[in-house]
């Protein structure tokens, strides 16, 4: 584990705790420094494997840890168990392997609680784990894994899903859109089609639900001007305004 990594996350630490500062009590706080503690002992021992894949970075794993915590606060959910589950959910992803990464972060995890926690704690945010994969289609069979699902899909939507599907499909190599096809067909913008705008009808607390709707208008706003400047409408539209040939 580079010192550079652990400052950075020492310092993300920082602001997250002064996000939250009116969601926590102290005993959540030192719960977070307990399991970020716990996240860079994980680092350490697979540093020779850790990679980070755009899209899908450690500030994936905080905006979810910090998603969950607005959530679990207003669901009155167990904010204890949220902060390990969404603290470890992708731990996985940062491993070079071809496993499914939910259940692989879920087996690090149980490994990285067990001398610290009582099993039936770590069964809880084990759950939590292994049920967050939107590939994996399952449904949450707790109130913190159904938070944790939508905190993990709230952060594919709004501005920052817009910046993660690009991100990701460079890192993919894909195009942003198919030349020669409809714009909503292929590329990274094709995802949005797929995937992204499929989201909003998929979360499961009412709150996430308001999140969701708005995040997902604003995507589709994003994806009407891409087509208009695709198309040159834009252009086409200023030079009538000004009346030129």
């Amino acid at each position: 584990m580079k010192k550079m990594l652990a400052s950075k996350i020492n310092e993300r630490v920082k602001l997250l705790k002064e996000n939250l500062k009116d969601i926590l009590i102290d005993a959540n706080f030192s719960e977070l420094e307990r399991g970020v503690e716990l996240l860079i002992s994980c680092l350490k021992q697979y540093v020779e494997e850790f990679h980070e894949i755009p899209g899908h970075e450690l500030e994936h794993t905080f905006r979810v840890l910090e998603l969950s915590l607005f959530l679990g606060k207003v669901c009155n959910a167990d904010l204890r168990v949220l902060i390990y589950a969404s603290l470890l959910h992708d731990i996985g992803r940062f491993l070079k392997s071809k496993l499914d990464h939910a259940k692989l972060s879920a087996d690090i995890a149980r490994k990285l609680l067990k001398n610290h926690f009582p099993d039936e704690f770590i069964n809880k945010v084990i759950v939590c784990i292994r049920e967050h994969s939107y590939s994996e289609k399952k449904k949450p069979s707790s109130l913190e894994s159904a938070i944790l699902q939508d905190a993990d899909r709230l952060d594919a939507l709004g501005a920052i899903g817009i910046a993660r599907v690009f991100s990701y499909g460079g890192y993919l190599g894909r195009p942003i859109y198919e030349m020669g096809r409809d714009i909503g067909e292929g590329g990274s913008v094709g995802h949005f089609y797929d995937k992204i705008l499929k989201l909003h009808e998929l979360m499961n607390t009412e709150i996430a639900k308001v999140i969701a709707k708005e995040r997902t208008e604003f995507i589709k706003k994003f994806l009407e001007r891409l087509k208009k400047e695709v198309k040159s409408e834009d252009v086409k539209q200023i030079m009538t305004h000004m009346h030129m040939p």
